[in-house]
């Protein structure tokens, strides 16, 4: 078939004149075998057909009445659901310069004008026929395409959303920051860290927050140091008045009681002295 490669065709012919139909229909059967051909004697039944087919190439007569050739053209190549199709133009009176021009321009992709040979009218048409036979794989591997990115498109808003419930559900401080350190997104666990909302700690550099976290460290240290200083400073002063008090009665006992049980008073008394020295040593830790 010299390179022609679409299976079974559909040809529409849109002419006037019944003879011209019928002289093409019968070109086409000679030539082009198994070929299904339509054929509309109006532009408005040929674009009627057009819409309501599954038309592989259009054969198109230039010179109609009501609306001829170039009208029909330009409305064909205008609407989304028949501009694919490849429009040949064919005309005996309209054969200038200036209408094949004017065809080119109104959309046909290809003008011929009569008389002409067979041959050459099958050419055109088996190269347009090629010509639809691969905007309509390009078409179809689109939509392959476009439907291979609606499914990547779901499956990534599926595991983003996955992710987004374990951020937001981690124990732990997560933070998202670019390359510079700058946070962009922060988790719950991050927001009660530093006790700050979401919003406030976008646009912030995790090397402050550091600084900030280590900063409220210390100073939690220092009053926890100070308040052991204080508790310490009140354990002191509350053994020193108890071996105070030991020591008044010590003397009682030696008066009363005599020597050895003045010596184990003293001896209590000294133990809770170095409980006292030994607390003070800890609060200066």
């Amino acid at each position: 078939m010299n390179g022609w490669v679409v299976n079974k065709p559909k040809i529409l012919l849109i002419d006037d004149l019944p003879d011209s139909l019928t002289f093409l229909t019968m070109l086409i059967h000679r030539y082009l075998p198994g070929t299904e051909i339509l054929s509309a004697q109006s532009g408005k039944v040929g674009i009627e057909l057009a819409q309501k087919e599954r038309v592989d190439v259009i054969l198109l007569d230039a010179k109609m009445p009501h609306m001829n050739g170039f009208e029909t053209c330009r409305f064909l190549k205008s609407e989304p659901s028949t501009s694919h199709i490849p429009v040949l133009m064919v005309s005996g009176a309209l054969v200038d310069a200036k209408n094949r021009i004017a065809g080119l321009e109104c959309g046909a992709d290809g003008y011929l004008c009569k008389p002409f040979e067979p041959q050459e009218l099958i050419s055109q048409v088996k190269a347009l026929l090629r010509i639809k036979q691969s905007e309509d794989a390009l078409r179809a591997h689109q939509k392959e395409l476009e439907q291979e990115l609606d499914t990547r498109t779901q499956r990534l808003q599926e595991s983003e959303r996955h992710f987004r419930v374990l951020f937001d559900q981690s124990p732990d401080a997560v933070f998202v920051e670019d390359e510079k350190g700058c946070v962009l997104d922060v988790n719950t666990a991050a927001c009660r860290l530093h006790g700050m909302s979401r919003e406030e700690l976008i646009g912030k550099y995790i090397a402050d927050l550091i600084a900030e976290s280590q900063r409220q460290s210390e100073e939690a240290h220092r009053v926890t140091r100070e308040k052991m200083a204080e508790e310490h400073e009140l354990s002191r002063k509350h053994i020193e008045a108890i071996s105070e008090r030991i020591a008044e009665r010590t003397h009682d006992v030696i008066r009363e009681q005599g020597q050895s049980t003045a010596l184990l008073l003293g001896k209590i008394a000294d133990v809770m002295k170095l409980q006292v020295q030994a607390g003070e040593r800890a609060s200066l830790m």
